[in-house]
């Protein structure tokens, strides 16, 4: 049952904004605290929220509508209003996460996706996470902190932590770190 009447629930969700967020906000300022040179909103397919010295590409995504701790989550929307809609509509959001990493990917960026918790609560392991992630060429990481809730399923490898798992996945050892690929093609 909703705590919000119809009128009322539909004037909350008309204030989200899916670009000039305050994670977006937050990591612009972090990246110009670091000397780190981005471009906003590049017209890239997927429309990440920023491309980082020319070929990381940077998306700031809410834990909500990108669906991290899946399995929490899932079990919170099922029990939930409208259920059907928001498990089929987060579930969505997810895998068209795969599918804009896998085509980027595809076409030689490196990417990473912040979640607005750790922008918020890391800002330190944030900038470290996109220094690594130029430094070391590593495709498709996820900042956030390893254990539970990361999103990582168990038994799949490292690289794949770019795109939101569906699992807790097993507890890792720290590691600020970002994991994944090498370098995308033709670029050293």
């Amino acid at each position: 049952m909703d705590v919000f009447t119809k009128e009322k629930r539909s004037e909350v969700m008309s204030k989200i904004r899916s670009s000039g967020t305050w994670p977006e906000r937050e990591a612009a300022r972090l990246m110009r605290g670091g000397g780190i040179r981005y471009r906003s909103h590049p017209r890239l397919h997927g429309s990440p929220d920023f491309i980082v010295e020319g070929r990381l590409v940077l998306f700031c995504d809410g834990s909500f509508w990108h669906g991290r701790d899946w399995p929490g989550l899932r079990a919170r929307l099922a029990a939930g209003n409208n259920p059907e809609y928001w498990l089929r509509h987060i579930g969505g959001n997810r895998r068209r996460d795969r599918r804009v990493n896998a085509r980027l990917r595809k076409d030689g960026y490196l990417i990473l996706r912040l979640w607005d918790s750790d922008i918020r609560k890391r800002p330190e392991w944030c900038v470290r996470a996109i220094r690594a992630a130029l430094d070391g060429g590593r495709q498709g990481a996820r900042c956030r902190p390893r254990g539970r809730g990361s999103g990582e399923r168990a038994g799949k490898p490292a690289a794949r932590a770019g795109s939101p798992g569906a699992g807790a996945g097993r507890p890792r050892r720290p590691d600020p770190a970002p994991r994944g690929r090498a370098a995308p093609r033709g670029r050293a």
